[in-house]
């Protein structure tokens, strides 16, 4: 994984990773748009991240949405985020560390 670019706000943060699979003869390549809250940035913001994704070789119309909401259909098929169970103890401990210098 590659970081291409963020905002200077840090509110949208583009990766890139690329790979191969030599024994098969296969490249990969991809990316991934995130955010705080999982949501696709401003309409105005697309045309500063869109060029970021073109330089690593990678077009707009590659990349697709995923809804991240517990609530959207299939959501309960794929389980919770992998991620989740580790970022609400992370977030917890920094409540505490920042409750302990208040």
């Amino acid at each position: 994984w590659t970081i291409l670019g963020a905002a200077d706000d840090l509110s949208w943060i583009a990766f890139h990773y690329a790979g191969a699979a030599t024994t098969v003869g296969q490249r990969y390549l991809g990316g991934l748009l995130c955010t705080s809250d999982g949501s696709l940035p401003d309409a105005s913001q697309l045309d500063e991240i869109w060029p970021v994704f073109q330089r690593a070789g990678i077009e707009p119309w590659e990349l697709f949405v995923v809804n991240n909401d517990p609530q959207a259909a299939g959501a309960i098929a794929a389980g919770p985020p992998p991620l989740d169970f580790y970022r609400k103890e992370v977030l917890a401990n920094k409540k505490k560390l920042e409750g302990a210098t208040a």
